[in-house]
């Protein structure tokens, strides 16, 4: 690749040339760095690579491995220096640490422009025209110990020994992890059979039934469950539905609050540490005023919950 030119263009030709690296970028998966460094791999073509690291546990240790194929495209007297800065979603914090594979040496807090003693691609030694300067490095962090989605965006850089203006960007990398609330325990049934016994029609309109689904939770937490009936619902009338009989409905409650259930639609409950219970009354409705179903009957209703 030739050098560039030194005369100074006009901003109509500086703005078509920008145009042109870009269109170049993406197409072939390389960034160059002020003529110096050109990189390829994961977080080198302009655009943040982003891994995602999943569910982790409060304080969980995680560690990944990026690298990138670099080589120079000038003379670098005294060795080239790699930095790396940090930003994340609770602000510039420290939040991994960067071991430099080639020297086993730790990446020091350097943005571009500042030198340091770590250098690619293993020792501060002189470096002519296309030489390989290739890296790898170990990134290491501590999730957070609060629920929720984190970022971690980290930047690997260069900077030129003897000469700190010749410096750029050589990788970005966005780390992705969620801090998941640890689940509740159930301690009732997975299947509860609730049973009226014997009714006749005057026993009916008094007749409940109530399930509680009891959970013990280590933690507060917040969740939603949503009530599913088997049998189809009845249009006008929230949480009531048809059972095996033909004249005999079911109409549900959410027990606490003595509302109707809205099937399919989530309701939220905040559960605190220790036991609680999601409750749900069940009580049989005649289909009309004259109705007088006989027989056995049955329906089923699935409870879900979800964590937010």
């Amino acid at each position: 690749m030739h050098n560039p030119r030194h005369t100074k263009p006009n901003k109509l030709l500086f703005g078509l040339g920008l145009l042109l690296c870009l269109l170049l970028s993406l197409g072939s998966g390389q960034v160059l760095a002020d003529g110096n460094i050109t990189c390829s791999g994961p977080g080198t073509g302009g655009t943040a690579e982003l891994i995602d690291l999943g569910n982790l546990q409060p304080g969980e240790q995680f560690k990944r491995d990026i690298s990138a194929n670099c080589y120079t495209l000038k003379i670098f007297p005294y060795g080239v220096s790699i930095g790396q800065f940090q930003s994340s979603t609770q602000g510039s914090l420290t939040e991994v640490t960067v071991v430099h594979k080639g020297s086993n040496k730790i990446i020091p807090l350097l943005e571009p422009g500042a030198a340091g003693t770590v250098c690619l691609p293993t020792t501060c030694t002189r470096l002519i025209a296309h030489t390989d300067i290739s890296y790898s490095v170990t990134v290491e962090g501590k999730a957070r110990s609060d629920y929720g989605s984190y970022y971690v965006m980290l930047y690997l850089n260069y900077t030129m020994h003897g000469a700190v203006a010749n410096n750029g960007t050589l990788q970005k990398v966005t780390f992705k992890y969620t801090v998941g609330q640890p689940s509740c325990t159930l301690l009732s049934d997975s299947i509860l059979a609730l049973s009226f016994g014997t009714l006749d029609s005057n026993e009916i309109a008094s007749s409940q039934q109530i399930a509680d689904v009891v959970l013990d939770c280590p933690s507060y937490s917040s969740v939603t469950a949503t009530l599913l009936s088997s049998a189809q619902g009845i249009t006008g009338a929230a949480g009531v539905s048809k059972t095996s009989l033909p004249e005999l409905l079911m109409a549900t409650t959410w027990a606490d609050t003595n509302t109707p259930v809205n099937f399919d639609t989530p309701r939220t409950f905040v559960l605190y540490p220790g036991v609680n219970a999601i409750r749900v009354g069940f009580r049989p409705r005649l289909l009309t005023a004259n109705s007088k179903p006989t027989g056995k009957f049955q329906t089923q209703y699935t409870l879900n919950i979800s964590y937010r």
